[in-house]
């Protein structure tokens, strides 16, 4: 999990700004992977696009990779 994530109180609402800050990533391609169902959950508010930092630890938690003979 990304140290910026663990502390960010589990209810706090993120812009999308915020997530790509945290996630290195483009504000373009946060956009596709909301269009492809790809990404983190998000929230809906009219136009607004916001993100529950719980959904975004839970996609982190979720892509977390073990390697074998770990």
């Amino acid at each position: 999990m990304s140290p910026r994530i663990a502390t960010l109180a589990p209810d706090e609402i993120l812009k999308p700004e915020q997530v790509c800050e945290i996630r290195h990533m483009t504000l373009k391609a946060l956009a596709q992977e909301r269009v492809r169902g790809t990404g983190p959950k998000y929230i809906r508010d009219g136009r607004r696009i916001r993100y529950r930092a719980s959904d975004l630890a839970a996609y982190f938690e979720a892509h977390t990779v073990t390697p074998e003979g770990a």
